[in-house]
Order: structure tokens, then sequence, then C-alpha cells
């Protein structure tokens, strides 16, 4: 009964005769940073080793929805920096999901997942703004906000990579 493609008895890591792991590009990952910190993390974990073909192991990865909230704030203040009653976000929790099934290569068969891990990371930013609603960056084009953002993207890639790196080794 439990010998199929479903659940296995284990001690709570990987069973040894699974060695080697590739992991096809992540998807909804637009500009292959998440791929590569999770290559990374995979090689870096001690446990596996990565393989671009002929795993054990494939894991399939599609990230979930990202979203942003909004956890500090601070009051505006007009152009003569006197405080206005206007409230702006400040700070900004970053969150991220990440759909994972680890598929056993020789048998095509689901050994974990699927399942959903997050991962978050908190930043701080500037939130320009002007009366007439253009910021002090290229008219517009881009924001201090934008550009927190984007690079916020790198340590959220990094932590959600080592929370599937944790769940591949510890999660048996």
């Amino acid at each position: 009964m439990l010998s199929s493609c479903g659940y296995q008895l284990g001690n709570g890591m990987v069973p040894l005769p699974y060695r080697t792991v590739t992991v096809p590009f992540v998807g909804d990952d637009e500009n292959g940073r998440f791929t590569s910190s999770l290559i990374r993390h995979i090689s870096t974990s001690g446990r596996f080793e990565y393989r671009a073909n002929s795993a054990d192991l494939i894991l399939f990865v599609c990230l979930k929805n990202l979203r942003h909230e909004h956890i500090g704030y601070r009051y505006d203040r007009d152009k003569e920096g006197k405080l206005i009653k206007s409230v702006i976000p400040t700070e900004t929790r970053l969150i991220i999901g990440a759909q994972v099934t680890l598929v056993e290569t020789c048998s095509g068969c689901a050994v974990r997942g699927p399942v959903l891990i997050e991962a978050s990371v908190d930043y701080d930013h500037d939130w320009y703004t002007s009366r007439d609603e253009i910021n002090q960056f290229s008219l517009g084009q881009v924001s201090n906000y934008d550009l927190a953002t984007d690079t916020a993207l790198t340590p959220l890639s990094d932590r959600l990579s080592e929370k599937i790196v944790d769940y591949l080794m510890y999660a048996w």
C-alpha cells in the first residue's frame, strides 16, 4: 500500500539512493534570478549534486503569488518640508510562494509534493511624490520604490531557495 508513487517511510533525511537533482527552468521566473539561486543552494547543500540532466530526481518549481504588503508609514511633507496630513508607505514586505514537486526520474512518480512554500523579505524605501505627481527620477519612469523592490528580489530568491532545499533535505 505504501510502495507505489506516494508515501514512503524514512528517517528524516533524503534516502541515500537519491544523490543528484536537476532543476528545469522555474515557472514564472522572468529573468532566471530565482532558478539560478535555487541551483546554487542545491549545489552548496552538501547533500545533493546538481546536474543539468540525467539526475536521480527532478525538482519542478513554479513561482506563485508575488505580493506586497506595506508595513511601515510616515507623514508626507510639502515642498517647504512641513508635515502634511497624508501618510505614505516607507517599509514593505515582499512575499512569494513556490509550488514544489520532487519527481523520481526513472519512475516519473512524485516523491514529495506538490507543496506550497512561502518566503518573505522586508525592505525600506522612499516614496517621493510632488503636487503634480511626477517623481524626481526620469519624469515618473523609475522611482526609489521600484528600485528598492527590484533589489529586494535577490534576498527574497535566496530565502525561498533555502526553504526549498531545507524541505528537500529534511521533510522525509
